[in-house]
C-alpha cells in the first residue's frame, strides 16, 4: 500500500484540455480505450531499468488500466508493438484502425533515456518516438479522438512540439511495482492527481543555446527556474488538479483570552 501511495503522489498531470479528465467509469461503459506505445506495457522501464532489485511483478500501465476498466465494463486494447522495447513503431495501418476503433487513445511513450556511461546529447525523445507522436496526432485528429500522451521517464522531456496539439499530457515518470495502479487510478478520477514537476522543462532548442557543461547559472538563457529567462514549457512545481480553490485573506478574528487554570 505504501508503494501505490507513493505512486499517486509522484504522477504529475501536465495539461488537461477540456478537463477529459478524469473519466467517468459509468458513462465509459460499454466504450474502447486504446493504450499503445513503447512503455504502455512495458514492465522493465517502471524500475528506471535496473534488473538487480526488480520485484517479481510490476503492474505495466496497460495491465493497470485493463484491471480497472474490467470491473467498469470498459475496453482496454493495445498493440503487439506496445512495449516490445522503446524503438518499438506501430504501423501506419495499425495505428488507424486502432484509433479507429477506440473512442479514447493513450500514447505512452519515454523509456531509460540516458543512464552511465551514455549520457544524452539532446532532451528529446529517442527515434522513432518522435515520428510516432506525430501519426498518432494525426490519426486522432482525422478521426476526431481524443489522445491523452503518457510519459515514462526518469529525465527531462523536452514537449514543446506537441504540447499544442494533444488535449491532456501526464507525467507518470518510473512508478515502479504499483505504477499501472495508480495510473489508472488517476485516470478514472479514483485519486486526484497532486504530484508537481520536479525540474524545469525547457524546449527542445535549450541543448544548442549552452552547453551542457556549462554550469553557470546565468550563462545563455540560464539554468533552473531560478535563472531561465525564457518560457519553459512545464515550470518547476508546475502540476494541475481535478480540484479547485480559492485562497484569500481575511480579516484577523480576535482570540480568545488565555484562562489560568485554579491552583
Amino acid at each position: 500500500m505504501a508503494l501505490l501511495f507513493c505512486r499517486r503522489e509522484s504522477i504529475v498531470l501536465l495539461q488537461n484540455k477540456g478537463y477529459l479528465v478524469p473519466l467517468d467509469a459509468a458513462a465509459m461503459k460499454g466504450k474502447t480505450m486504446a493504450i499503445i506505445g513503447p512503455t504502455a506495457n512495458n514492465s522493465a522501464v517502471l524500475m528506471g531499468g535496473k534488473s538487480d532489485y526488480c520485484p517479481e511483478h510490476s503492474v505495466s500501465l496497460y495491465e493497470g488500466l485493463s484491471d480497472f476498466a474490467e470491473k467498469s465494463g470498459v475496453t482496454v486494447t493495445t498493440s503487439p508493438q506496445s512495449g516490445a522495447d522503446e524503438a518499438s513503431m506501430i504501423s501506419e495501418a495499425e495505428l488507424a484502425l486502432t484509433v479507429q476503433e477506440a473512442d479514447i487513445v493513450f500514447l505512452a511513450v519515454g523509456g531509460v533515456l540516458g543512464h552511465e556511461g551514455a549520457d544524452r546529447v539532446n532532451i528529446t525523445l529517442p527515434d522513432p518516438q518522435p515520428a510516432l507522436i506525430e501519426s498518432t496526432i494525426a490519426a486522432c485528429a482525422a478521426a476526431s479522438k481524443p489522445l491523452v500522451l503518457v510519459l515514462v521517464n526518469g529525465e527531462p522531456v523536452a514537449l514543446d512540439a506537441y504540447v499544442d496539439r494533444i488535449d491532456v499530457i501526464l507525467e507518470a515518470f518510473e512508478g515502479g511495482q504499483a505504477a499501472g495502479t495508480a495510473f489508472a487510478e488517476i485516470v478514472f478520477g479514483e485519486v486526484s492527481p497532486s504530484g508537481v514537476m520536479p525540474f524545469t522543462t525547457y524546449p527542445a532548442d535549450f541543448v544548442n543555446q549552452i552547453a551542457m557543461d556549462n554550469y553557470d547559472m546565468r550563462a545563455g538563457p540560464g539554468l533552473t527556474y531560478r535563472f531561465y529567462k525564457e518560457q519553459p514549457t512545464f515550470t518547476f512545481g508546475h502540476g494541475e488538479s481535478y480540484v479547485s480553490w480559492e485562497q484569500k485573506w481575511g480579516p484577523a478574528s480576535a482570540m480568545p483570552a488565555p484562562t489560568q487554570s485554579a491552583a
